[in-house]
């Protein structure tokens, strides 16, 4: 009996097998990258350098003859698009900015807020903002405060001055007056407000968590893969933005780790613009020695800066590898000080 329930604690073994994780546990675009393991550090892209996105030709005062072609010129460092999105306060961004945030190009995330909005049936918010807009409403993030319904869309970014012009067009059911509706542009969807000092994520979103862990995890190889969770097509397709950035998302995280006392070959947090890991000490803290082990972990693509902030890593057991490729921190271990301070 001992035997048999050390053997089904072996491994995490999910309700569904049938899905494997989307892509391999290292992302394709990386040549090369700093490994860190904890018996020796090599580097082995000392040589390399980080890939400039580069400018966007922009000539209008340096033309041949022109008026000012021969008083000023553009640095050639400067990204013009840029400049014109901050300016304009376009925040779709670049190719590489939308990607991060799960847009597409020229598309931007609009924060839409109804003033007692929770008052009004959301299909018919739906409907009737959907064709005043001209197009499908799919809300993102729904949650109500203070008595207003606020939601986010993904919409074309050109198109938000005729979106608040249509808002006067629908009309509120209960008291046949237009509604009040406030439209933003928004980095990204917020989270839904939890109670004061508390991490813990509504039980919908949880259980929505599971079930994607589920899926991307693979039982041959005992690979998690949840690189750029905040784009997964499952948790959006029910609604959900969900960034493993955010503290209580990653707290709800490392306590499914703990739930099903996981034993992982590999986890993938790539691409999910982390800078600390605090969960990992805090469960801990609070339950002593976790249950769950991991023997490598894909840290790249992240925002750590410094090896302070990989500390919480030392109360995972098993843990052999790190790669922290594509990171502030990345680019620093070329130092031997640098290597040897994570090493310890």
């Amino acid at each position: 009996a001992d035997a048999s329930h050390e053997d089904s604690k072996s491994q995490w073994r999910p309700e569904n097998h049938s899905m494997m994780p989307r892509g391999g546990f290292y992302p394709k675009y990386k040549n090369k990258r700093y490994h860190f393991n904890r018996d020796s550090y090599e580097d082995l892209d000392a040589d390399a350098s980080h890939e400039d996105f580069g400018p966007r030709s922009f000539n209008r005062l340096e033309r041949v003859g022109g008026k000012h072609s021969s008083r000023r010129q553009f640095n050639n460092n400067i990204n013009v698009d840029a400049v014109r999105n901050t300016i304009g306060g376009n925040l779709a961004g670049s190719p590489q900015s939308c990607q991060t945030y799960g847009l597409a190009v020229g598309e931007s995330w609009l924060r839409v807020t109804v003033i007692l909005g929770a008052q009004i049936p959301l299909d018919f918010l739906k409907e009737n903002l959907g064709a005043a807009f001209g197009i499908p409403i799919r809300a993102f993030n729904l949650f109500t405060r203070n008595n207003n319904l606020t939601f986010f869309l993904k919409v074309r970014t050109k198109q938000i001055q005729t979106y608040r012009k249509a808002t006067s067009t629908v009309m509120d059911p209960n008291s046949g007056k237009p509604i009040v509706c406030d439209l933003s542009l928004v980095r990204e969807p917020e989270m839904p407000p939890l109670p004061a000092g508390s991490q813990t994520l509504p039980d919908q979103w949880i259980e929505a968590l599971r079930q994607c862990f589920t899926e991307r995890f693979q039982t041959t190889t005992r690979v998690l893969d949840l690189s750029s969770l905040h784009t997964d097509p499952t948790l959006l397709s029910k609604g959900l933005y969900i960034p493993l950035n955010r503290t209580s998302v990653f707290s709800t995280f490392v306590s499914i780790l703990q739930e099903n006392s996981a034993q992982l070959s590999a986890l993938n947090l790539s691409n999910n613009r982390l800078s600390h890991l605090q969960s990992f000490a805090d469960i801990a803290t609070k339950v002593g020695p976790v249950a769950f082990s991991v023997e490598r972990i894909d840290l790249s693509g992240n925002f750590f800066h410094h090896p302070n902030s990989l500390q919480p890593l030392q109360f995972i057991p098993g843990l052999t590898s790190l790669d922290v490729s594509e990171t502030p921190l990345g680019g620093r271990l070329q130092s031997t000080a640098q290597a040897k301070t994570l090493q310890a």
